[in-house]
């Protein structure tokens, strides 16, 4: 569990650095290439056709996807039928997908997704997929590792500052055999999907959704290669011209303003940091000092709650971050717990965290409660 933890971790550190460097670059090169003219943009525009396989329980429909359509190609049956013989069936009719670059999609029945609407702070969409990436054995009987997930933001709550998202999970026991048996047939999956109502071309927007992401960016990268090169020639040619032609029989005149400009920039900049510096410095102890004197010591929470909770109440767990305390623990009456708590001038806005449980062996109640510890002086 440690492990694929780490792993989730440095794949999602990856893409959170990764991501703002995409976006900036489609952003770039989106607005070089409305510069460029629509004949010359086809021509570096490749032919790619998509190729679904549509993985049921008995058979492996086969379909080639178009601008003008979609053409079935042909059957693979399942039943009966050894890895051998699968293979001998799509060799078959391997010989209709054609010879342009195609996108492999392996898609599976719908009844095979869960779906679950969560309801989060509108603060976690920056970071939605780590979030639930590390809730997910909270919130699912899966493991993260355990599944494929992608997400969609349903509702945006402005007022209340809620994120309404539904999560779509794919179980990987339902989805590797299907991916694995595309794969031993010398093909590379792109993108894994669930079957939509109708042709997938004219589903509904939002209705595809693809659990996985990083293989159909690597995929697409190589893709622009040819356009961007020839874009970002392009560029450096009119940034060269730009900065180098109006300048001609002025370098000398602008160097020497250059460097006064350079000098004084300098000094100036030496000040601010000093002064910055030092009113950082400034601001940080006296946050620091107020800080302590307002927020009651660890020690002096700790003991009000044992002192408020009531005999055979079993603290598990306490976790306390920021001005929020979060206690897990078992209790022969947990519901009587938040009553308890908000009694108290300590603690305010309690509540619990996720439904309580029963555990008949031990004959008590699961509970886990949040709070927010009340700063020294507030009602």
């Amino acid at each position: 569990m440690a492990a694929a933890r780490a792993t989730a971790l440095n794949s999602l550190l990856a893409e959170r650095i990764g991501a703002p460097l995409r976006a900036l670059l489609g952003w770039w090169l989106g607005e070089l290439r409305a510069m460029v003219p629509a004949p010359l943009l086809r021509l570096f525009r490749a032919r790619t056709d998509l190729v679904l396989f549509d993985v049921g329980e008995h058979a492996v429909l086969l379909r080639r996807v178009r601008a003008q359509g979609e053409v079935d190609i042909g059957r693979i049956d399942l039943d009966h039928t050894d890895a051998a013989g699968r293979r001998a069936q799509f060799e078959a009719l391997a010989g209709q997908l054609g010879g342009a670059k195609k996108q492999v999609i392996v898609r599976l029945p719908p009844d095979r997704v869960l779906r679950k609407v969560l309801d989060l702070p509108a603060a976690a969409r920056e970071n939605l997929g780590e979030i639930l990436t590390f809730e997910m054995d909270r919130t699912t009987p899966f493991a993260p590792e355990e599944v494929y997930f992608t997400y969609r933001i349903v509702d945006i709550a402005r007022q209340t500052k809620r994120l309404s998202v539904e999560l779509l999970i794919l179980p990987r026991m339902s989805a590797d055999p299907a991916l694995e048996m595309v794969r031993s047939w010398g093909l590379h999956v792109d993108r894994l999907e669930v079957q939509t109502r109708g042709a997938r071309a004219g589903a509904e927007p939002g209705a595809v959704v693809d659990f996985l992401p990083a293989a159909r960016d690597a995929r697409s990268l190589p893709r622009r290669r040819p356009l961007t090169a020839l874009l970002a020639v392009a560029a450096l040619a009119l940034l060269v011209t730009a900065l180098y032609l109006p300048l001609h029989g002025q370098a000398q005149v602008i160097e020497t303003l250059r460097a006064d400009v350079a000098s004084a920039r300098q000094k100036a900049d030496a000040a601010r940091r000093q002064r910055e510096a030092r009113e950082q410095a400034i601001s940080q102890s006296n946050f620091i000092i107020q800080r302590k004197l307002r927020r009651p010591a660890f020690v002096d929470i700790l003991d009000e709650l044992t002192t408020l909770l009531p005999d055979k109440t079993w603290l598990i767990r306490v976790r306390y971050y920021g001005d929020e305390l979060q206690a897990f623990g078992n209790s022969p009456t947990a519901s009587a717990l938040v009553g308890l708590l908000e009694d108290s001038p300590m603690f305010t806005n309690t509540q619990f965290r996720a439904p309580v449980t029963r555990d008949p062996r031990l004959g008590v109640e699961r509970f886990h409660i949040g709070t927010r510890v009340a700063d020294r002086g507030e009602p």
